[in-house]
């Protein structure tokens, strides 16, 4: 006799959700595993949000751009 658990058409991305929440020594910790699930839908999200670096001006990071300007001349010219 043949028991079908799981569909074998899915795939593993789907089925990650479904052994975390049918692990009987985590539940006690159904809260963590919700927000592990919560954090994985993120992180697929993630290459598609644009991020934005906001930085002050005496910061000093290598690799980022910055510009302004300088005045050093007779009254502020």
């Amino acid at each position: 006799m043949r028991v079908t658990l799981i569909e074998l058409s899915k795939p593993v991305d789907d089925l990650i959700p479904v052994g975390l929440l049918n692990r009987p020594e985590l539940a006690a910790q159904q809260a963590l595993v919700q927000a592990t699930l919560v954090r994985l839908r993120q992180e697929r999200l993630r290459p598609l949000i644009p991020s934005v670096l906001l930085r002050g001006a005496s910061t000093n990071v290598v690799g980022t751009l910055a510009g302004g300007y300088f005045g050093g001349g007779m009254n502020s010219t």
